[in-house]
């Protein structure tokens, strides 16, 4: 998820034009929603200055419209607003209180590639927790996949990503395929 897509996410929430919001965040008054424009299109990164304008105008942390941090606490909580935005998760409560992220049930689109792949991780994870597979392996399974999961090795990797990277995924999947394996 990219930063253009969060700032017009939240324009859109909060009801503004991307002139409105230009004029607010002090960009060039006779044109206030080009760069908002660029930005929303993600041709343009804002700038730091920037994005801090267009959060303020937009009344909502830096955060929420950032690219993820992962490297904090603040910007996985934000990561974690933005799954709720744009992939169905949302928080609830585990029966001894423990909370806990969800995947809206649903059939379609992305919820379904979303349920889909969280199936296949949870089934490895299980298999990493029994001591059906070790700690490598089930490292080697995230970090490459869908590769090494059948129900996503074919599957058309666009559902999961761009269209660039769906590319190189297909021509990893390819060298992968091609690549003789260890007995």
């Amino acid at each position: 998820m990219k930063t253009g897509d969060r700032i017009k996410f939240i324009r859109n929430f909060r009801g503004m034009t991307m002139k409105e919001l230009g004029r607010r965040a002090g960009f060039n008054p006779a044109h206030p929603d080009v760069l908002v424009s660029h930005y929303e299109s993600n041709i343009k990164a804002p700038r730091t200055e920037n994005l801090m304008n267009i959060a303020e105008a937009l009344n909502v942390s830096p955060h929420a419209i950032d690219v993820p941090d992962l490297d904090s606490h603040l910007g996985m909580i934000h990561t974690f607003f933005a799954m709720e935005d744009h992939f169905g998760f949302y928080i609830d409560r585990l029966p001894d209180g423990e909370p806990v992220i969800r995947l809206r049930h649903g059939q379609t689109g992305t919820r379904r590639v979303m349920r889909d792949a969280f199936e296949a991780w949870l089934e490895e994870a299980e298999k990493y927790r029994s001591g059906a597979i070790t700690a490598a392996e089930y490292d080697e399974w995230r970090y490459r996949f869908p590769e090494f999961c059948e129900g996503f090795r074919d599957a058309p990797m666009s559902k999961l990503k761009g269209d660039d990277e769906n590319r190189i995924q297909m021509k990893l999947r390819e060298q992968y395929r091609n690549t003789p394996k260890e007995e």
